[in-house]
């Protein structure tokens, strides 16, 4: 076992994407990855006890059953037994000059809750920042997003 991939069904998807939203930016050309650079790995921890280990860069759509919106994105099945998470709620994008995270549209909604509890509701489609300490709530799911370092190749 590699640690990669989740008990959840993280892997590769060809979807479509949600119509109108503006399309995903490539990890290269989103976070300046130069050269390839590839190392660490990417930890969600949800407020289930779902554990989510990514290798960086990472393009990753999350939801209920998420669809992909570009060759190479990973997936997500985000557990959530209220049913608040839309199907491809968001996409996260994650390299090695920070983390970036997009609404999918979704219907309840994708805010970012920094270390006071505030809350900011995200409009949907666009791309935003997740700076360091700040945790993402995805309808009733919270997550939180650490960088591990020197991760499996």
């Amino acid at each position: 076992d590699t640690g990669r991939s989740s008990d959840t069904g993280t892997g590769t998807g060809t979807g479509t994407g949600t119509p109108g939203a503006p399309g995903p930016v490539p990890v290269e050309a989103a976070g300046g990855v130069v050269g390839g650079e590839t190392g660490g790995e990417l930890l969600l921890i949800f407020d289930t006890g779902q554990r989510e280990q990514l290798p960086v860069p990472v393009a990753v759509n999350l939801g209920r059953a998420p669809a992909g919106s570009e060759p190479g994105d990973r997936l997500v099945v985000v557990r959530d037994p209220e049913h608040t998470v839309s199907k491809t709620h968001a996409r996260l994008e994650h390299s090695f000059s920070g983390t970036w995270i997009t609404d999918g549209g979704s219907t309840n909604g994708t805010e970012l809750l920094d270390e006071t509890g505030a809350s900011r509701r995200l409009e949907p489609g666009v791309r935003t920042l997740v700076e360091d300490g700040v945790r993402v709530q995805l309808g009733n799911r919270v997550f939180t997003i650490s960088r591990l370092l020197g991760g499996a190749s």
